[in-house]
């Protein structure tokens, strides 16, 4: 005969879920530009013809050169990244900043503020706020 903690402890492994997670479907890296405003630098994998205006924005909120440090986001968009062609609902995670110029390894000629802004996101179609911003997290 099992005891009340037996019973509990099978019954608690029943209700485990895999804490598995098989990777965001974006990774985008965004900035700001004081004449072209947000916009997505880089994206992996590559989407050429995704429109991804809206994500920028998304990632790097208004007042975001206010923050000090680190900030982060977490969102809701519909996109219909390649090769889809029906907008689909990803769940995202952000971290943005800035940096001196000074502090830039590489300094484009466009480059002519003191600070830059730029932030990483994740997209993912399962609403993992948590994992995805702890991907993101730099560890010390």
């Amino acid at each position: 005969e099992n005891s009340d903690e037996e019973d509990r402890a099978a019954t608690d492994s029943s209700k485990r879920v895999s804490l598995s997670y098989p990777g965001p479907a974006l990774v985008a890296v965004i900035a700001f530009h004081h004449e072209k405003g947000h916009h997505v630098e880089w994206t992996h994998p590559p989407v050429p013809n995704t429109d991804l205006e809206h994500l920028a924005m998304l990632c790097l909120p208004e007042g975001a050169h206010k923050v000090t440090g680190l900030g982060h986001v977490h969102f809701s968009i519909e996109l219909a990244i390649e090769p889809e062609t029906q907008k689909t609902l990803y769940f995202g995670a952000a971290v943005f900043g800035q940096m001196r110029k000074e502090d830039l390894k590489e300094v484009g000629e466009d480059v002519t503020r003191s600070h830059v802004q730029k932030a990483v996101a994740l997209l993912s179609r399962e609403p993992c706020f948590g994992w995805l911003q702890g991907a993101l997290t730099p560890r010390v």
